[in-house]
């Protein structure tokens, strides 16, 4: 009895090293998602956009990036189309609940896809109510992008990019917070 015991004892120990190690290993991780995150946002907050950057709206009209810019901020929110996909279904669902407290004229949705079709299907089937465009580059050319990672930035008719912030579809409340400060501070 005493080394039934003593066996169920260790595989119980055993067991709760297991779990706090892989506890352990995704605050690792979640660390490490956060500290990458960050770094890219400070790296590449500020750059500056090509004032040519050719864009196109859903009825296939060729535009500059800048005539669409005014002197009052807009939220831009920019993914590729390697972008995952429900990660953008979620912020676009997340920007339907912002468009009470922003005038959906200043929010732009920016993507780098291939075709027009592909970012009108999306918007139609997410409901998408303000403006939205391709980008005909590649890409803005940040860390992120490299990383195919969807972010949120304002900008304003100087054409540079403000307080980045790069989603993590992990951590949806810090971009939930990241939203609620730029309404107060731009849309108030």
């Amino acid at each position: 009895i005493c080394l039934s015991i003593s066996i169920v004892l260790y595989k119980i120990q055993k067991r709760k090293e297991q779990v706090i190690t892989e506890r352990s290993n995704t605050v690792s991780d979640k660390l490490n998602n956060l500290q990458n995150k960050y770094f890219l946002e400070v790296h590449d907050n500020s750059h500056q956009i090509n004032p040519e950057m050719k864009i196109s709206n859903i009825s296939e009209d060729t535009l500059l990036l800048k005539d669409i810019i005014s002197e009052n901020p807009k939220l831009i929110f920019y993914f590729s189309g390697l972008t995952c996909e429900s990660c953008v279904e979620a912020e676009l669902l997340r920007l339907k609940e912002k468009v009470k407290d922003i005038d959906p004229e200043n929010i732009i949705l920016l993507a780098a896809y291939e075709n027009i079709r592909s970012l009108f299907l999306l918007c139609k089937a997410n409901g998408v109510n303000y403006p939205s465009y391709i980008i005909h580059e590649d890409s803005f050319g940040l860390n992120a992008d490299k990383q195919q990672l969807p972010y949120y930035f304002i900008m304003k008719d100087d054409l540079r990019m403000k307080d980045l912030f790069v989603i993590d579809r992990n951590a949806p409340d810090i971009t939930e917070k990241y939203l609620d400060i730029i309404v107060s501070k731009y849309f108030l």
